[in-house]
């Protein structure tokens, strides 16, 4: 996003007549409390949420309603600050903090889920629409689930825009405050699905279009997706080809790595800490008293079933 718009923004949140609003987006709210995923089974309670460029928390209520722990990002450090303030005076505790799309502070695996709600499209190339998609996830946990929505090209903010090249426009609504911004809106499903698939599986796209009387027509994309994650045994070979100096073809997968001298007693640990950060997973004795656990193969299954257990 650039400088200018940066500072419209913060310009606009900080409006003293811009209050606290506490109605969420309806599309977000039937999403989420609706039976449209139903077959996912989604929990949301005592999960992290992240909430990218939270405008005024206006969702925070509602998601506070579903038992998540709240965290969100804004382009300006004094827009966290008010917002913040704003909820610690309703006893509502939000974590915010300044971030961008292609810059979160987080750290890898972090959340469980990720709201982009008319967000994304503040990236004004694809280049960065990758990055913007590539950095949620690495913020979300393997199987961490994101919910975005973002402009469709029937929606009213292109009248009078300029057309530069596919997808991209210069905003030229004389009554909206994004005049003179470039943004990247996609036209169909397929190109939500191409794009997307870099960073993200079992994309569902759904699209909702309406016209308010005296308004032009809205019209947003809906996506839903969730992390790919990295498969369990590339992640370990590369772990070990990294320590070897071996190619991972060359690696044996069903000896004993000790005994091949794979690793020693300390880099054990360094495996243990780094699979349990990657895989959001948890070993205990049983783990490192089962013979399995000392070969590729048998650790691959081991993690492989822990993250079965946290998918139940």
């Amino acid at each position: 996003m650039e400088k200018d718009s940066i500072l419209k923004w913060k310009e606009f949140y900080l409006q003293k007549d811009n209050n606290l609003r506490s109605w969420p987006d309806e599309t977000l709210v039937r999403i989420l409390k609706g039976p449209y995923l139903s077959e996912y089974n989604l929990e949301f309670r005592d999960k992290k949420v992240l909430d990218v460029g939270f405008g005024n928390g206006e969702s925070f209520i509602f998601l506070k309603s579903l038992g998540f722990q709240i965290y969100g990002t804004e382009v300006d450090e004094s827009v966290c600050h008010k917002v913040q303030n704003d909820f610690e005076k309703l006893n509502i505790h939000v974590e915010l903090t300044k971030g961008l799309n292609q810059r979160l502070p987080f750290p890898d695996n972090y959340f469980d889920y990720l709201i982009s709600w008319n967000v994304l499209h503040y990236e004004n190339n694809e280049t960065d629409i990758l990055k913007g998609l590539a950095e949620y996830n690495r913020v979300l946990k393997p199987n961490g689930r994101m919910f975005l929505s973002t402009t469709g090209p029937n929606h009213k903010i292109l009248k009078n825009s300029t057309k530069i090249e596919n997808h991209i426009y210069l905003i030229g609504r004389d009554d909206d405050i994004r005049k003179g911004q470039i943004f990247y809106y996609f036209d169909s499903e397929s190109e939500i699905r191409r794009v997307f698939s870099e960073s993200f599986h079992n994309i569902l796209v759904g699209r909702t279009q309406s016209n308010l009387f005296s308004e032009d027509e809205l019209d947003w994309f809906l996506i839903t997706a969730t992390k790919n994650a990295i498969e369990v045994k590339t992640f370990i070979l590369e772990f070990f080809a990294v320590k070897t100096n071996i190619n991972t073809e060359d690696l044996a997968c069903t000896t004993n790595y000790f005994e091949m001298n794979y690793i020693d007693s300390l880099g054990i640990f360094e495996l243990i800490s780094t699979l349990e950060n990657e895989f959001q997973c948890e070993f205990n004795e049983n783990d490192f008293q089962d013979n399995s656990f000392s070969t590729i193969n048998g650790l691959t299954k081991i993690i492989e079933n822990k993250i079965l257990k946290l998918q139940e």
